[in-house]
């Protein structure tokens, strides 16, 4: 059949599927946020300097009986007014753009943990299968509520994912079992097979289009936010990847779990699939699932022929990890 989607190939990219572009755009915008509040607090510092000054000759002329003038008086209050101003500048700037400073900070950090993960992650596959083929997510509607930091999405077809290398993190002193935190897994099944996710869990998710008559694709997202509990709990979902146009952070979309899929961990041990079955998974060196079926596992990567393909005789490899136990169906 042939193919509505033009994918281009662009050489295997990195294990994890965040894209160093993303890292280094995050970055790259809280450098300028920084630099922008670091300016500001330079000219906190020069107007401290002269407060400090006026208020020291202030006290030696009063002690030599000659108080300063009102005029004299109101330069040193204007200067102070000024210093708070640039306070509020400052609290300000951390907080322009659509998303603030703080929340960057937070998802780069979450990149970046991911990323150290990946080269860490073993080859043996195994263990027991699970007892369904498909899992029974939360069927919930999503909530009408627009993000605060939603951006538009830009065509996602075609893009194009480097391999820039990440810088390493210190190392971490070392503990005890009995001080080490327990370790959270990134989402949870219930004996129901119900799906709770938790933060910094990686998922394909289905953003909500904002045409319906529009069909929109399974993205790479990672769960930056929770809202409420229940049957009434919400995710926010950012993309990893940078806007194209504007080159800022991801856009962070609202999703119930009726449209995301979870991405094992790390590490996690998985279980064969059998040839002929019916998969979502992640179309090579992109961050976009579709539909495929299993040709035939090769160690920790799986053989696949992607749905939608020009020529239905390729077949491409994808890491274990990015094969989906999902359908990738509108009900999800």
């Amino acid at each position: 059949m042939a193919s509505q989607r033009k994918r281009v190939e662009r050489g295997r990219g990195g294990g994890n599927g965040h894209d160093g572009n993303a890292e280094l755009s995050i970055w790259e915008s809280c450098q300028d946020t920084m630099k922008s509040m670091l300016t500001l607090v330079a000219r906190m510092e020069e107007g401290k300097k002269e407060i400090l000054l006026m208020e020291a000759g202030f006290k030696e002329r009063e002690i030599l009986g000659d108080p300063p003038s009102v005029l004299e008086l109101d330069s040193l209050s204007s200067l102070q007014r000024e210093q708070v101003k640039l306070s509020e500048q400052i609290l300000a700037a951390g907080k322009t753009g659509d998303t603030p400073l703080i929340e960057r900070l937070k998802v780069l950090r979450g990149l970046q943990s991911h990323n150290e993960g990946a080269s860490s992650e073993p080859s043996r596959r195994g263990g027991a299968s699970r007892d369904k083929s498909s899992m029974d997510l939360d069927v919930a509607s999503e909530s009408p509520a627009p993000s605060p930091m939603v951006l538009d999405k830009p065509s996602r077809k075609n893009r194009d994912l480097g391999s820039t290398s990440r810088s390493s993190q210190p190392p971490k002193e070392s503990t005890t079992s009995k001080d080490a935190p327990a370790h959270t897994p990134s989402y949870e099944i219930d004996a129901k097979g119900k799906v709770t996710f938790n933060l910094r869990a990686e998922v394909a998710f289905r953003p909500r289009p904002q045409d319906p008559n529009v069909e929109t694709e399974w993205i790479q997202g990672v769960v930056v936010k929770i809202i409420g509990e229940g049957k009434s709990r919400r995710y926010d979902v950012q993309d990893p990847e940078p806007d194209e146009v504007t080159n800022r952070p991801g856009a962070i979309h609202k999703s119930s779990a009726a449209r995301m899929v979870p991405i094992p961990e790390l590490g996690q041990s998985l279980p064969d699939y059998p040839q002929g079955k019916a998969v979502l998974a992640r179309y090579p060196d992109t961050t976009t699932f579709y539909k495929a079926e299993v040709v035939a596992m090769n160690g920790k990567f799986v053989k696949l022929r992607f749905e939608g393909e020009e020529d239905e005789q390729v077949t491409m490899e994808v890491d274990r990890r990015f094969v989906l136990d999902h359908r990738g169906d509108n009900k999800g």
